[in-house]
């Protein structure tokens, strides 16, 4: 974090990071597989493996597949 280059990037990613976090939370409470979730959200496990470990920039209809199939709502505040 002394990095200033390093510390900007970090802080840009931090909602991403956090929204994926809360999403991955919401998962493993329901007790929901990665297999289970990509079925619900008509995709492949992978693709929420990607989306979990941020090696993927989804977009926002992505984001609210997951949500709605974890019963939430996206609150952009």
């Amino acid at each position: 974090m002394r990095d200033p280059e390093y510390r900007r990037a970090y802080e840009a990613a931090g909602p991403r990071f956090e929204y994926i976090r809360q999403l991955i939370d919401l998962r493993n409470e329901g007790k929901i597989s990665q297999k289970e979730l990509a079925r619900m959200i008509g995709t492949q496990q992978p693709a929420i493996a990607r989306f979990e470990s941020g090696s993927m920039n989804p977009s926002f209809e992505f984001v609210h597949r997951v949500a709605v199939a974890l019963g939430k709502k996206i609150k952009i505040v």
